[in-house]
């Protein structure tokens, strides 16, 4: 499965909005859950409960990406799991690419001065 250039467009500008270092664990744990279940909707469901239980800033990233799938299951009702995971796997893509790299330099990574 592929995506056009302009569903890449769409999603660059959307991952803007969930790129935070929370964000990371949500798509982790979302992109789990809808391969073990193939049910968007009880992804959903589980990112609402995660919700409840979590930290304010982890709260807002599984707010965030609930209803980003909320809203991409609405937009297109044909939307297989399959389109769906390759949405998602390329916007953690996206998350890791925007707030991976201020992680590597805290640790120590990138490189090395001689």
């Amino acid at each position: 499965m592929t995506m056009s250039s302009r569903q890449m467009r769409i999603l660059m500008a959307q991952s803007a909005g969930l790129s935070e270092k929370q964000h990371k664990s949500a798509f982790s744990q979302a992109i789990t859950a809808l391969r073990r279940t193939g049910n968007p909707r009880q992804v959903t469901a589980l990112l609402s409960t995660l919700e409840r239980d979590a930290r304010p800033l982890e709260r807002a990233a599984y707010e965030d990406l609930r209803r980003w799938i909320d809203a991409r299951l609405r937009e297109e009702n044909e939307l297989s799991v399959e389109g769906l995971l390759l949405e998602l796997g390329w916007l953690r893509r996206m998350c890791v690419a925007r707030c991976g790299g201020e992680q590597g330099q805290k640790q120590g990574g990138g490189r090395r001065r001689r």
